[in-house]
């Protein structure tokens, strides 16, 4: 909720196919294939386009643009099968 990112997650996506990824990231976040799902009471593993610039934020849909802004103690919400699940930063 702080740095207002939204995105569809495109599930099991090759973290290790250049291919793969990149037609994900085009449609939003990844979830690394072979990680866990939320829900699943273990650590979930995300992965999306950043950027340093507003120049390049269009060009790959840097999702996590803001993420710098996030701190310790903020909120991250997913929705998964039409359940939300709430994350707190515990590290930065």
């Amino acid at each position: 909720p702080k740095i207002k990112a939204r995105a569809s997650v495109i599930p099991n996506v090759d973290a290790g196919s250049y291919s793969d990824y990149s037609k994900a990231l085009k449609k939003g976040v990844a979830h690394a294939a072979g990680t866990n799902f939320p829900g699943q009471g273990k650590l979930v593993y995300f992965f999306s386009h950043s950027t340093n610039s507003t120049f390049n934020f269009a060009t790959y849909k840097a999702i996590f643009f803001l993420l710098r802004k996030v701190e310790k103690g903020d909120r991250i919400l997913v929705y998964f099968l039409n359940k939300e699940y709430k994350y707190v930063v515990s590290e930065k």
